[in-house]
């Protein structure tokens, strides 16, 4: 802008410096939300075109694969998946 003061080399370290606090504290909270999603939520590890039938019995035929999750727990499991 016209007339504005040009900031000093100290003003642009103290801009500086608080710019990096703040890429170090959002960085600090995309490693605590990713880390919480994980133990929350199931991880895909990949898919299968078959699995054994678990104790409620096998699924329809029309299954088109499974999902291979790990469970928050460790345990790994298949999920069917169809398709329309």
């Amino acid at each position: 802008m016209v007339g504005s003061p040009i900031p000093s080399q100290g003003d642009l370290q103290t801009l500086n410096a608080s710019l990096n606090q703040i890429l170090i504290a959002i960085g600090a909270l995309n490693k605590s939300l990713v880390a919480s999603t994980a133990a929350i939520f199931p991880q895909i590890n990949g898919t299968s075109t078959s699995a054994t039938a678990g104790t409620h019995g096998a699924v329809p035929a029309q299954v088109e694969g499974y999902i291979t999750i790990t469970l928050p727990g460790g345990a790994a499991a298949k999920v069917p998946y169809f398709l329309p």
